[in-house]
């Protein structure tokens, strides 16, 4: 029982009983800094359970452990020591947690979990050696959360029972002997640690060393973050299937087409077809041809497959995310700056309608529609697509605290100015004709012809290099002064309570708690957007904008209310709408394959390189940081030069390569108004979705959301079949 004070640590000691029927599971875990004993011999009672050496486990031990006083021994000359415990209850397991050569209790907790463990959550629990130096206070903070203050995990004397945590990102762990959140109190221990989904773990507290380990009591779905090993799989099975189905259509049209079409209705060719979408419109009119889509047989030969395409593409990542992505945290969107796989969409979606709306003017332009009716038609189309999207985000019922923007809402804004930029700034009919370049936007109203400039062989070749921008350049100056009244707001108007130009999440944990006040429902909202929120709040109110934003999570930054898509991120809507709009544009006036695409990679580039010098090529440290929430003016660019990049590639594989029709993102794509308010209608409908009896794991909730997104395309594809389409 002596102790050798020359030794150079201490000995931790865990002891898991797990019962069964009268017998339990015995697992002993050593963990030491001595050099030695290199093992103890264990017993309880008369029973013996064997040598434990250091660092390392002795388990599936079988022993008879019935409610009362029991005994443990540890032995290893001159070492011996023995540790009286209680059962105190028919628990299916126990763990027994002491240091050796601390004279206190041994603790004596369940190791019975509890049910309704989230996704990507594990189960952690605490245990102090030595309970009686008082209460222990256990944080945690996210490496997702910047310049955040500790969240706390827990206070306990002798231990805590489990609880779970995320597993999404490393936690930097740590704990005091005082309470940090009121006055000073230094942590002691901080170490970043990622915990593995659905594992469990054991945080031992040593107040006297100052130490804290991690033990894994049991390994779950992943050593370390989310199980990602389902994503693999579905993407393995997707490529598969499109593999499959590109191998049976060549068949098909190789062999089975040569029997008369009349046979096969159902597998039409796309130039049997009349296919609209939202923006649909040839991108050449041709002289008697209709508006309407599904009067004109023939302007499916002349659409752009990839556009459709892509748009699809976006929509079916946007239902798959809104569905749930699986319980990812990289399916889900971040929790304030930086990029995840579900802030791209939205955006591409913004992008892609200003694509669109180029090639749909070129054609209302070019038939000479009078302006009065194109306005009638852009105030039409934007109204339903505000009204529309307040009725499907909203319980009607509540008018007090129903939300006014929203994602058809931000579109609805975004059609209407950049709609509103093309039919109403002046701009020349025409600046010069060449054979190598596509059909310029026939501008203006009336029947006065307006001469070609005078130029040289050298200014004409520029003049050609620019003949997309140089004649809407009252359009450019408008979108830049846009930018700049965002940028003056965002930086230089007073927030009460706030520093002036922030742009952060503010919050309980948020600037390490400088901007808490108590409440972040309240007040300033302890900062939350800066100007952005101030400017919702002030017309809005905070009962009519969303209540749960992505920084509210209470392990990160718990802010207040706060809406993505609010008033201010508005205007660099209109801003992404209009470069998409400038893609188009290359469209319209260029018909080389080449030039487009080399074009649209030029565009991508000067977008990205902008955006990322504002950035700071990092997440949090730049100047304007990448933001969906704010919709900043990086954001926008980034997502610009994505969208660039993205029609570049699908317009190459699809439209000039040929060698994959876009299906099934193309037949979305059609219908993309129809698909989306579906998926919001019947999101809680079978098979959208449906109920779990056993322990939803990412596999299930993978499955269910693909299963969602397929359901959905298989009903855009129908709706193709048989020629039903939608727009508005």
């Amino acid at each position: 029982r002596s102790l050798d004070t020359g030794m150079a640590g201490r000995v931790l000691l865990l002891a898991a009983l797990v019962a069964v029927a009268r017998a339990a599971e015995l697992k002993i875990c050593v963990f030491t800094n001595f050099s030695t004993p290199a093992a103890y011999q264990a017993s309880i009672g008369a029973q013996t359970l064997g040598e434990v050496a250091q660092n390392t486990c002795l388990d599936d031990l079988e022993i008879d452990l019935p409610v009362g006083q029991h005994t443990l021994h540890l032995e290893s000359a001159p070492f011996s020591r023995n540790f009286d415990f209680t059962v105190v209850n028919a628990s299916k397991s126990l763990s027994i947690w002491l240091d050796p050569y601390l004279s206190v209790p041994a603790v004596v907790m369940s190791d019975d979990l509890p049910t309704g463990l989230s996704l990507s959550r594990a189960w952690v629990r605490a245990v102090n050696l030595l309970s009686t130096s008082g209460p222990v206070y256990l944080w945690s903070r996210s490496d997702n959360c910047y310049r955040c203050n500790n969240s706390a995990l827990g206070q306990l004397n002798a231990s805590m029972e489990f609880m779970p945590v995320d597993v999404s990102y490393n936690l930097e762990l740590s704990f005091s002997l005082c309470n940090s959140t009121v006055a000073y109190c230094p942590v002691k221990n901080n170490q970043t640690y990622q915990f593995g989904d659905r594992g469990v773990y054991t945080l031992v507290i040593h107040p006297v060393t100052g130490t804290l380990t991690i033990v894994m009591d049991e390994e779950g779905d992943a050593l370390h973050g989310p199980d990602c090993w389902p994503v693999f799989y579905t993407f393995v099975i997707l490529v598969a299937l499109a593999i499959t189905y590109t191998l049976a259509q060549h068949v098909y049209k190789t062999r089975v087409a040569k029997v008369p079409s009349h046979l096969f209705t159902i597998n039409q060719s796309p130039e049997e077809r009349r296919a609209p979408s939202d923006e649909a419109t040839p991108l050449i009119y041709k002289p008697g041809s209709s508006l309407h889509a599904i009067a004109d047989p023939s302007r499916d030969k002349e659409r752009l497959q990839s556009l459709d395409s892509f748009r699809g593409m976006a929509l079916c990542i946007m239902i798959f995310v809104n569905a749930g992505g699986g319980g990812y945290y990289f399916f889900n969107h971040s929790a304030w700056n930086g990029l995840t796989v579900a802030d791209l969409v939205f955006p591409w979606f913004i992008w892609i309608m200003g694509t669109s709306m180029a090639v749909a003017y070129n054609t209302l332009f070019a038939k000479k529609i009078s302006r009065a009716t194109l306005l009638y038609k852009l105030f039409r189309r934007s109204a339903i697509l505000f009204l529309l999207g307040m009725v499907v985000i909203n319980h009607m019922y509540d008018l007090d605290t129903f939300r006014v923007p929203g994602v058809l809402e931000r579109f609805g804004v975004s059609y209407m100015g950049v709609g509103l930029l093309v039919i109403l700034m002046p701009r020349c009919r025409r600046w010069f004709t060449s054979a190598d370049v596509g059909p310029a936007l026939v501008r203006g109203f009336g029947s006065a012809s307006v001469p070609l400039p005078s130029v040289s062989p050298k200014g004409y070749v520029v003049l050609s290099w620019v003949q997309d921008i140089v004649p809407y350049m009252f359009e450019w100056l408008f979108i830049i002064g846009l930018i700049l009244i965002h940028t003056f707001i965002s930086f230089f108007m007073e927030v009460p309570g706030c520093p002036t130009g922030y742009l952060g999440p503010g919050g309980q944990y948020g600037e390490y708690g400088a901007f808490f006040n108590g409440d972040c429902t309240t007040g300033n909202h302890c900062c939350v957007g800066g100007a952005a929120g101030l400017v919702d709040r002030a017309i809005l109110t905070s009962a009519h904008i969303f209540g749960g934003p992505t920084c509210g999570n209470p392990s990160l930054y718990h802010c207040g209310p706060f809406d993505p898509e609010g008033i201010l991120g508005a205007l660099l809507s209109v801003v992404l709408c209009y470069l998409g709009l400038q893609a188009g544009r290359i469209i319209v006036h260029f018909t080389s394959p080449k030039c487009r695409i080399k074009r649209w990679l030029i565009w991508a580039l000067g977008c990205g390189l902008l955006g990322g010098s504002l950035c700071g090529f990092s997440r949090d440290e730049g100047v304007i940081p990448v933001n969906k929430n704010l919709w900043s003016l990086s954001f926008t660019l980034v997502m610009a030069c994505f969208g660039f990049v993205m029609l570049a590639l699908f317009y190459y594989v699809i439209d000039v390569l040929k060698i994959w029709s876009g299906a099934p993102f193309r037949y979305v794509g059609l219908n993309s108004i129809v698909v989306y308010v579906t998926s919001e209608v019947m999101s809680d409908y079978f098979p959208l979705k449906w109920a779990w009896h056993d322990p939803v794991t990412h596999s299930k909730a993978l499955f269910m959301n693909v299963t969602a997104v397929s359901s959905l395309c298989l009903m855009a594809y129908y709706m193709y079949t048989i020629n039903f389409f939608i727009k508005i």
